[in-house]
């Protein structure tokens, strides 16, 4: 079997924010940002 790269995904992250408390702890979050190159091919 042979694969091949389908695309490629840049993303970038933004540091962690507090949401708020749950039961088990603080929820936080990270803001993502990016976009992905090429595609799939016939």
């Amino acid at each position: 079997m042979q694969s091949r790269l389908l695309m490629t995904l840049q993303v970038g992250v933004d540091r962690p924010q507090n949401i708020g408390a749950v039961p088990t702890g603080t929820r936080r979050t990270a803001p993502l940002s990016g976009h992905p190159k090429g595609g799939i091919a016939p």
